[in-house]
């Protein structure tokens, strides 16, 4: 059965957003962007979204906090794999 949480379906397009803390989540087209929050790429296929992240993202910046993505950490793209 295919999931119908739409940042968990594999024929959703996506965006990449990014926050000021360098921070990556895959965000569904179609849904508003929370504050604070800008697009980075896309909108693209969920795997293409995670390939760029892949080729895009250098990981947690020195002396920031880590917090969780616009939705609690579950759409961090590093935090699926």
């Amino acid at each position: 059965m295919a999931s119908t949480n739409p940042f968990e379906r594999p024929d959703t397009l996506y965006h990449v957003l990014l926050n000021p803390l360098g921070q990556h989540s895959l965000w569904p087209v179609g849904i508003d962007l929370p504050d604070g929050w800008t697009t980075g790429h896309g909108p693209a296929p969920r795997e293409q979204c995670r390939q760029w992240v892949d080729a895009h993202w250098a990981g947690p910046v020195e002396g920031h906090p880590v917090e969780p993505g616009p939705t609690g950490g579950r759409d961090d793209a590093r935090s699926q794999r």
